[in-house]
């Protein structure tokens, strides 16, 4: 992901900031391989300007795999506000749990079992606004307008409103 200039790489695990020519600038690593990072998005804050992120996780164990957690994670300061969501998110092998943002401080996470909107306030930490039932297995979603596009492991893709 471009940023002004430099570049943030994200793995499952690790955050890294690189300049243009590829020298590390800067570096965040989970300290654990459990849980595993599913999406991380880089904010700051409005009022004094300083980076955070927003951190999603889930289980690397397949029993395990009940829930998430979104995490608010500021530099030098550690975690703020964190919640967790049920929600069957099956195999860690697949790649699942996508998520858009679609405001600022708005995302839409897909599990297996509900799509919700949860937004995020720094005073406030992290609220569900909504959730619906999915019965699919998300892998894959695009917003396009005001439709989500979802797609499974198996090649099926829904459309939602």
């Amino acid at each position: 992901m471009k940023e002004d200039d430099h570049f943030l790489l994200i793995s499952d695990g690790d955050i890294y900031q690189v300049d243009q020519s590829g020298q590390p600038t800067g570096r965040h690593k989970n300290i654990t391989s459990n849980p595993y990072w599913t999406s991380v998005v880089k904010k700051y804050d409005n009022t004094t300007g300083h980076p955070y992120f927003i951190i999603t996780e889930r289980s690397v164990f397949q029993s395990s795999n009940k829930q998430f957690t979104i995490k608010a994670y500021r530099p030098g300061e550690g975690v703020g506000a964190q919640s967790s969501f049920a929600d069957s998110l099956g195999s860690p092998s697949y790649r699942s749990l996508p998520m858009i943002e679609t405001a600022d401080n708005e995302y839409v996470y897909f599990g297996q079992d509900f799509f919700r909107k949860i937004t995020y306030t720094p005073g406030s930490g992290f609220e569900e606004k909504w959730a619906y039932p999915l019965q699919f297995r998300a892998t894959a979603a695009i917003q396009h307008g005001n439709q989500f596009i979802v797609g499974n492991p198996s090649g099926n893709i829904i459309a939602i409103d």
